[in-house]
């Protein structure tokens, strides 16, 4: 909701939106960004994480495809300047989504094949892991499951098979993880049972 507001109250030809606890990268991001602004309508870069005071980079895809086919990594919406008119053709954020507003609306510009995007080798934005987005991944995935069942059911299958692969791939780690632990009980106990 207060995306949307402030975006009815923007003049500028492009918006960037940065989340509460995201910042910029450095003084010279927007610059940047600025130096792209000819004419595309998307111009988007990569962000950082800062965990245990360690920066990790984390980058944005080097194209765009979602007009063709699904594509999980979307750019990150605190790294990326739109053009004004492109929020207003798809009705800005989709309130409707508590989550993945940033994502609905990114999917939707991105369905069009005309939009012209450009990638910027740098990083734009520090992003924040502590907001709602990072913190509520199974709804998030629940929400995006819901967006493409609105605005792409074709895309549901491509979706659905990277869904199964990541369960799958947590459910073996969380099984390895209680063998060992399950390991070091057993090497306990017979180090125990080696001293009775």
């Amino acid at each position: 909701n207060a995306m949307n507001k402030g975006l009815s109250l923007c003049s500028g030809e492009y918006v960037m939106f940065l989340n509460s606890g995201d910042y910029f990268f450095s003084t010279s991001s927007l610059q940047y960004l600025s130096k792209n602004l000819t004419d595309r309508d998307v111009i988007y870069g990569d962000i950082c994480l800062v965990r245990d005071e360690k920066f990790f980079r984390v980058n944005s895809p080097d194209s765009i495809l979602f007009a063709t086919k699904y594509q999980h990594n979307l750019p990150f919406q605190p790294a990326t300047a739109i053009k004004r008119p492109l929020y207003c053709l798809v009705g800005g954020f989709d309130e409707s989504y508590k989550i993945i507003g940033d994502i609905a609306l990114l999917s939707m510009i991105f369905m069009d094949p005309d939009v012209k995007t450009c990638k910027i080798n740098k990083v734009i934005t520090i992003f924040d892991e502590t907001g709602i987005s990072s913190t509520n991944i199974r709804w998030a995935m629940f929400e995006r499951l819901l967006l493409l069942i609105r605005c792409k059911p074709s895309y549901l299958p491509a979706y659905l098979s990277l869904l199964t692969s990541i369960f799958v791939n947590y459910a073996c780690k969380s099984f390895l993880n209680l063998l060992s632990a399950a390991h070091k009980l057993v090497k306990k106990a017979s180090l125990i049972m080696l001293k009775i």
